[in-house]
């Protein structure tokens, strides 16, 4: 038996972890019994969770590590798993984990192995080998600790899409009364090159920087949801929903031929955003947009490798304006080179865009974020090149050019930090907000 684990995070809200229901509906493609707990989706204390994992005795545990900044809480949790089930194998798998393996194995012993990459293939393969008892520190896609040596093998090639079996949807019941609506991906990766996104170097790994389902195959997935699960609204998890246009515009078309009836929301960059295009997509159902883009200064954007303007920017506001389509933005105010100059730049162009649309579209831009070097990204290295890096992995940090710039991010930040409450970061946003753009 196989248990696969997506950790309770204390300030994580329940959400739907569709790349553990996809190595599920693998696995049990496979015959191999699995079974999916997630204790926040279903409600169960950590103590329940782990008198679970204990009466079933798996011999395989699979734990997703979703969050680079939740790392040593999701490890605290993977030690209690290991402790009311030692016998078990345990793997763990995500983002984070393929890009520091060497690090988890150096110094986490509860951890016997981490699936790299793309979880289907490498799971699947090690699990069928583990299972059967063969020498599994042969497969590819999986990086070990032997002897106080540590190991990684190849990287699997990418699957096709197509070809996966849908995500197995054991707590999407729970996932509907919680947040309302069902995951899909229809595409992995991005076309971009952002100095700041794991997403990209992540899939390359595999050998493709990006791939999508084909239309048929994404379109009976959403019939399904809806028969099976009376699902209503779904939200696309791909990086890039319009990485495609073409593609985008051809699904919509057959959502809307097919009268399928659904909302979704997306994220896109706004490039990728035209007018005919979101006509369309609004007919076929789409209510809210994620709008990656990370500033209103050319020099920043240029800095970030975002390879879009100012003007791309506001012409996408423009556009999900005159559509009355919900906006979420991806801001990025601070990086360790921001100066006041680009400081005061940004607000002017915020306040210029939330004239474009309405309150009930956007209600806010987080002014308090920052750049983060996150776990195998060009900004990572950068900042370790330039030895700007500081603390680790786990608690990683970097000082700004300019003291006052620092202040400003920290101020906020430590405000966050001491509160420690899920809208606190909101309100200090509000007082900013209010003090910058009060006229």
């Amino acid at each position: 038996m196989i248990v696969l684990l997506n950790p309770p995070l204390k300030h994580v809200p329940a959400y739907e972890h569709i790349g553990l229901e996809y190595i599920a509906s693998q696995l049990r493609k496979e015959g191999i019994e699995t079974v999916l707990i997630d204790p926040k989706l279903q409600k169960i204390s950590v103590k329940k969770t782990l008198e679970k994992i204990k009466s079933f005795a798996p011999q395989i545990i699979g734990i997703s590590i979703p969050f680079q900044d939740y790392t040593l809480e999701t490890m605290n949790f993977v030690k209690l798993v290991k402790k009311a089930s030692p016998k078990s194998h345990i793997t763990v798998g995500g983002i984070f984990p393929t890009f520091a393996y060497y690090t988890l194995l150096e110094n986490f012993s509860a951890i016997d192995s981490i699936i790299l990459g793309e979880g289907e293939t490498g799971f699947i393969n090690f699990a069928r080998a583990f299972l059967n008892g063969k020498n599994w520190q042969n497969i590819n896609g999986i990086a070990y600790k032997k002897n106080g040596e540590i190991l990684k093998n190849p990287f699997n090639k990418a699957a096709n899409l197509d070809d996966l079996s849908f995500p197995a949807r054991d707590f999407l019941p729970d996932a509907l009364k919680k947040v309302g609506y069902a995951s899909m991906e229809s595409s992995r990766g991005c076309y971009g090159r952002c100095i700041f996104c794991s997403v990209v170097p992540f899939f390359q790994l595999s050998g493709k920087k990006l791939r999508f389902r084909s239309v048929e195959n994404v379109v009976e997935e959403i019939k399904i949801l809806k028969k099976n699960h009376g699902v209503k609204y779904i939200s696309f998890n791909d990086a890039n929903f319009l990485a495609s246009k073409e593609r985008a515009f051809l699904l919509a078309e057959r959502i809307i031929k097919e009268n399928l009836d659904i909302r979704y929301s997306i994220e896109c960059r706004a490039d990728d955003i035209n007018e005919d295009l979101l006509r369309l997509l609004k007919e076929s159902g789409l209510r809210k947009v994620f709008l990656g883009i990370e500033s209103g200064v050319q020099s920043v954007l240029d800095r970030f490798k975002k390879d879009t303007t100012v003007q791309d920017n506001i012409k996408a506001f423009e556009i999900l304006g005159k559509f009355d389509i919900q906006i979420r933005v991806g801001f990025i105010m601070f990086d360790e080179l921001t100066t006041l100059e680009e400081l005061s730049e940004n607000f002017n162009f915020i306040r210029k865009v939330r004239k474009l649309v309405s309150k009930k579209q956007m209600k806010r831009i987080v002014v308090t974020s920052r750049l983060l070097p996150l776990a195998g990204t060009e900004y990572e290295k950068k900042l370790i090149e330039e030895k700007k890096y500081t603390g680790d992995i786990f608690r990683y940090d970097y000082h700004f050019e300019s003291k006052l710039i620092e202040f400003m991010y920290r101020s906020g930040k430590i405000l966050n930090d001491t509160l420690n409450l899920p809208l606190s970061m909101l309100k200090i946003q509000n007082r900013w907000e209010k003090y910058w753009l009060k006229k």
